[in-house]
């Protein structure tokens, strides 16, 4: 059942029910660091970033003696992960030279190099100018990625929408949520020259291959 069949339920099931208890425990003692370690990671698994990020400083934060010197390395490798998932490579990277130096006896280091050349990976794909779009009511502009961000911070009623990577992420004040491939495919082609309308005779062409697919996708 461990690698086998139905793995990926039972996997599933049991990180809903790590994620409660850990929940319950921190209800009962907030200063609870090593729960805070553990939730983090749970957070990391689901792809919520800004909660990983935030469970991870509270661990680099604590002087519980309960905290062992892997627990902070760890939690700075996977803060590097949930950065460089948010679009920040420059903060991983910092992040994971950090962790190098706390690492003195070089017993995490291939931990350490194996997140790094995710980052490095991803920084080099990334486009040169990191300009996004900013759509507001009846105004279009361009802005970089790290105004689009503080704007999102500042204001609550922002969200970015980050396809820089082939995929679709919406990042809001608090969360982070992933967008399906095809939604991935629709969304890009109807922002190309937007405001421009599309044809839906164009957006079967570009996007959906046979008009039944469709169909049966609105009908659902």
């Amino acid at each position: 059942m461990r690698d086998y069949g139905r793995d990926i339920k039972l996997k599933k099931e049991n990180y809903r029910k790590a994620r409660k208890l850990f929940e319950e425990a921190l209800r009962l003692d907030p200063e609870d660091a090593v729960c805070r370690y553990h939730l983090g990671h749970l957070e990391l698994y689901d792809g919520w970033w800004h909660k990983a990020i935030r469970q991870f400083q509270l661990v680099l934060q604590s002087t519980s003696k309960n905290l062992e010197p892997y627990h902070y390395i760890r939690a700075l490798c996977s803060s590097a992960i949930a950065y460089n998932q948010l679009g920040d490579p420059e903060k991983a990277l910092r992040l994971l030279d950090e962790a190098k130096e706390r690492d003195s006896e070089r017993l995490y280091r291939t931990e350490i190099d194996n997140v790094r050349l995710q980052v490095n990976v991803g920084k080099k794909r990334m486009w040169r100018k990191r300009i996004f779009l900013l759509i507001e009511r009846n105004k279009r502009s361009y802005i970089t990625y790290e105004e689009a961000c503080r704007l999102a911070e500042e204001d609550e009623t922002y969200v970015i929408l980050d396809m820089r990577r082939g995929q679709a992420v919406f990042h809001g004040p608090h969360d982070s949520v992933g967008l399906p491939g095809r939604l991935v495919k629709l969304l890009r082609y109807l922002l190309e020259d937007a405001p421009k309308v599309k044809r839906y005779d164009a957006i079967l062409t570009n996007v959906w291959e046979d008009k039944d697919t469709v169909k049966k996708m609105i009908i659902s």
